[in-house]
């Protein structure tokens, strides 16, 4: 891996390398998981920190290693960012490293072109603090030949769109905290992170809203306020009749059907005129 070294060619006082092992616990759906970070010691040089992680013993929960160097004879507390990053797989291989200096926020010319590992539209795994979580790829780091200018450390970074059920809209994760999924995805939520993406870049045409609507739940939309008997979602506009078999929505039973009859309206007029009823 080959990053832009100009980055670095600072001058620098004399470091101390933090060594960090990465604990994840296995959950039912593993789409979201809880972290915790365990500093195993401190190191005088980065060839000490990296011979640290291959002797170190691995268990079920480690995911993975992180090195974090901070400038010695500075005022450096516990918040302090460090000066750069370097994170390694539970086997100790390296995945990523970001050199720029994170608590300067130096100027950042760009990433190497072949230091990128993710395109957009890929579904990674994203480590942001005591969470890690399953994410689709929406905008790479920029690179060199981009052009931009004003850029810092934190444009360093993967825009990624979490399967948070909507909760989140987008996060900026750093190369080190970005990791190749490690366990196969449902269908359905490989599609519904799909269809955000085409959502992000205004591809709303091309999306298939329904999928959204298996993740985060229907928007119901009611004919009438009181005793309603028609039912439309403002989303994906599956409608629904109501009945004594089928699907419950809020606690009623409805049926699903493809039509209202005798209704001549399209599904955006009903949307239309049902949203704007009190």
């Amino acid at each position: 891996m080959t990053l832009n070294r100009s980055l670095y060619n600072q001058p620098r006082s004399h470091s101390i390398f933090r060594l960090e092992s990465v604990w994840v616990f296995e959950a039912e759906d593993n789409l979201s998981r809880d972290a915790s970070h365990h500093i195993l010691g401190y190191y005088s040089s980065l060839d000490r920190a990296v011979a640290a992680v291959r002797m170190t013993d691995k268990d079920e929960y480690t995911y993975a290693f992180l090195i974090l160097e901070f400038a010695m004879d500075s005022k450096c507390r516990d918040y302090a960012a460090p000066i750069s990053v370097r994170s390694y797989d539970k086997n100790g291989k390296p995945v990523d490293e970001c050199l720029q200096n994170y608590n300067l926020i130096n100027q950042f010319e760009g990433r190497n072109a072949n230091a990128i590992r993710f395109h957009i539209g890929d579904i990674v795994e994203v480590l942001d603090g005591k969470r890690l979580f399953t994410a689709i790829v929406a905008e790479l780091p920029p690179t060199p030949e981009d052009g931009f200018y004003g850029l810092d450390a934190l444009d360093d970074s993967y825009m990624v769109l979490p399967l948070e059920s909507g909760h989140i809209d987008h996060l900026h994760i750093a190369p080190t905290h970005t990791f190749s999924l490690r366990h196969p995805l449902e269908e359905e939520c490989a599609n519904y992170l799909r269809t955000r993406l085409l959502i992000f870049q205004g591809r709303e045409d091309k999306a298939d809203m329904s999928s959204i609507c298996e993740i985060e739940g229907h928007q119901y939309l009611y004919n009438f306020a009181t005793l309603p008997s028609k039912s439309i979602c403002r989303r994906c506009h599956r409608k629904w009749l109501a009945d004594y078999s089928g699907d419950l929505i809020n606690g009623e039973i409805w049926k699903q059907v493809d039509r209202f009859e005798n209704d001549p309206r399209t599904d955006d007029e009903l949307v239309k005129e049902w949203s704007n009823r009190k």
